[in-house]
C-alpha cells in the first residue's frame, strides 16, 4: 500500500541512514529505484547528528533511520525535496 503510493510519485528521494542497513544497501536500492524512489546513502557509523543531517536538507522526501537526531530544527529545515 505505501509502496504503492511511493510508486506514483515522481522525482522522490529517500535518505537511508539506518546503521544495520548500510552495509546491505546494494540488496535495498534497486527495491527503491523500481518503485521510482532515489536512494541517498551516506556513510553511517552508529547515527547521524542533526547537523549531519542538516546537510541534506531539502533533498530527501523519505526517511529509513535508527536513532539519528531528527530534531525540531531538522525538520523545520528539512522539507521534502
Amino acid at each position: 500500500m505505501v509502496i504503492r503510493q511511493f510508486n506514483q510519485v515522481m522525482n522522490a528521494n529517500s535518505i537511508i541512514t539506518a546503521p544495520y542497513m548500510i552495509p546491505s544497501k546494494q540488496r535495498f536500492i534497486p527495491v527503491f529505484e523500481h518503485f521510482g524512489l532515489d536512494v541517498i546513502a551516506p556513510e553511517v557509523e552508529e547515527r547521524m547528528e542533526e547537523d549531519d543531517i542538516l546537510k541534506y536538507a531539502g533533498k530527501f522526501d523519505a526517511t529509513i533511520c535508527g536513532d539519528d537526531q531528527y530534531s525540531r530544527r531538522v525538520w523545520k529545515n528539512a522539507p521534502p525535496g
